[in-house]
């Protein structure tokens, strides 16, 4: 028997509710203010994926400079080589701590450790594979796709790389944790959307004719929304595969993707030199604003301070626009879903940030990639009766919850 329950929040020794943890209020910004930075980025680098870390800064690949970039919140650059030849393109911050990236060139998968060291795992994937994007799972691991031999393949912090290929066969390209402790996927030239399981079950759902999925997040709401290559829309599917198009107010085709502090998720239009944002309702608006002609603005994700950082690929810079949103980030949810042999920790944060849990022999860590539902995954035969939870803002103070998991 499932036993699910809201619990009771302690911080230090002062309640404060069931579940919910309510942080000082912060001032908003304004929203739509666009800043570029280019200073300290190589020539024509191909500026790709990109992704927060810690102390404020976010890192991003550059797929024709064969490097790992990083820029802080006052723009001030550094570049880490990652070996002539292998086009580095997916960007994640693992559980480990370290920014996990995906070379498409030389069919493999590198780490970078906060000082600078550069580590490359090739064992195990298949040749002509040419990894595209990564992503963390709730199981510990990195989950990345092989558009070259259509697969999506799995490496563990430690390294060991295990591919899986049944039901796969469209080529996969984006992925992200779902809510169902699933890593979902985007096909792009199937006109599909999938799910894989720890185990690599597969299942697939199928968009209607002439949708192609690019990117793939997961939202506020707990569905998983999809830009499309063409046909000015954006996409989104309930864990059950039902599907909804948004095209009230897209005025140009969406491409990048990601969830913002704001609860909206925000998107890149590259051929119309703009950014956008939709409500998990539908409503649209889009920035042109400060962003220069030919810029192509491609990938996007949620920064500290709450706002959006995203690359211009033809400006070959780095931007970054406010959303309006609250920072640091005010609240998260905590719920736990308990029966034999398995406790599920769902944490629920309004922004970007890490969120660790901690109690007896189930110890984990995860970066939540943006505003939205992370699920912490424990089991064994002897599961914790507490846990400690903790979320760290991006750029700002850790904050601890003690929480009473119960018997099951």
């Amino acid at each position: 028997m499932q036993h699910t329950r809201r619990l009771a929040a302690v911080v230090g020794s002062v309640a404060v509710g069931v579940g919910l943890l309510a942080l000082p209020p912060a001032r908003a910004t304004q929203t739509g203010q666009v800043t570029e930075f280019d200073a300290g980025i190589a020539p024509d680098s191909g500026i790709a994926d990109m992704v927060p870390g810690r102390h404020g800064v976010v890192w991003f690949a550059q797929f024709y400079g064969d490097k790992i970039g990083r820029i802080t919140q006052t723009g001030r650059m550094r570049e880490f080589d990652t070996g002539a030849g292998s086009g580095p393109r997916g960007t994640v911050l693992g559980p480990d701590g370290n920014l996990w990236f995906t070379n498409a060139n030389d069919d493999s998968i590198g780490r970078l450790t906060p000082r600078g060291r550069v580590t490359t795992f090739r064992r195990g994937m298949t040749s002509g594979a040419e990894p595209q994007f990564i992503t963390t799972g709730t199981d510990g691991n990195l989950w990345f796709s092989e558009i070259g031999v259509s697969r999506i393949g799995r490496i563990s912090p430690s390294g060991r790389i295990t591919e899986f290929s049944r039901g796969l066969d469209q080529a996969p390209m984006f992925l992200t944790p779902g809510p169902d402790d699933a890593v979902w996927f985007t096909q792009p030239s199937g006109g599909s959307v999938g799910r894989i399981s720890a185990t690599g079950r597969v299942r697939t759902f199928d968009l209607p004719t002439g949708i192609a999925p690019w990117e793939i997040v997961m939202g506020r709401d707990g569905n998983l929304w999809f830009t499309a290559v063409s046909g000015e829309q954006i996409g989104r599917m309930t864990p059950k595969g039902r599907v909804t198009l948004f095209t009230r107010g897209i005025t140009a085709d969406a491409l990048g993707l990601a969830a913002g502090p704001d609860g909206r998720l925000w998107f890149t239009q590259p051929t119309a030199d703009q950014v956008g944002r939709i409500s998990i309702r539908g409503k649209v608006r889009e920035f042109s604003r400060g962003i220069s002609p030919d810029a192509e603005p491609h990938g996007i994700t949620a920064g500290p301070g709450g706002v959006m950082w995203f690359g211009e690929l033809a400006g070959n810079r780095m931007a970054r626009i406010t959303t309006g949103a609250a920072s640091p980030d005010h609240r998260f949810q905590v719920h736990t879903s308990r029966k034999a042999g398995r406790l599920a920790t769902s944490v629920t944060v309004p922004g970007q940030g890490w969120v660790s849990s901690f109690g007896g022999r189930c110890s984990t860590a995860t970066m939540a990639m943006h505003a939205g539902t992370v699920r912490l995954v424990c089991r064994g035969r002897r599961l914790p009766a507490r846990q400690l939870v903790t979320f760290t803002p991006t750029g700002g103070t850790p904050r601890a919850v003690t929480i009473s998991a119960g018997r099951g």
